[in-house]
């Protein structure tokens, strides 16, 4: 019997965008990394996520990492959610302000 192997597929190129702006990108990946903050963008390897950090739009993930809901298409860890933390809803609107984001979807 043949073993299959597993091959990752590249993205389409119409799929994949370029970085707009490096160093927005990498502010708001290290203040949400630095604040234990879940996004969906970073969570579903979303290809718009420069995009998206550099127009100060950002998609949180509340509870952790984890989603309840059991989407095919989409790469977010599914399970049971994270006990709640008592400091989330602080660390979440410091990310806010400090990162001056125009739109915020929980």
């Amino acid at each position: 019997m043949l073993a299959l192997k597993q091959v990752k597929a590249k993205r389409p190129a119409w799929l994949r965008t370029k970085l707009t702006n490096a160093a927005n990108f990498k502010q708001t990946a290290t203040l949400l990394k630095k604040l234990k903050l879940a996004t969906v963008c970073q969570e579903a390897a979303c290809p718009n996520i420069s995009n998206c950090f550099a127009r100060g739009y950002a998609t949180f993930l509340l509870l952790g990492e984890v989603c309840t809901r059991n989407c095919l298409f989409c790469q977010i860890k599914k399970g049971e959610p994270q006990p709640p933390v008592k400091a989330e809803p602080e660390r979440l609107a410091t990310a806010v302000k400090r990162l001056n984001l125009k739109r915020v979807v929980l």
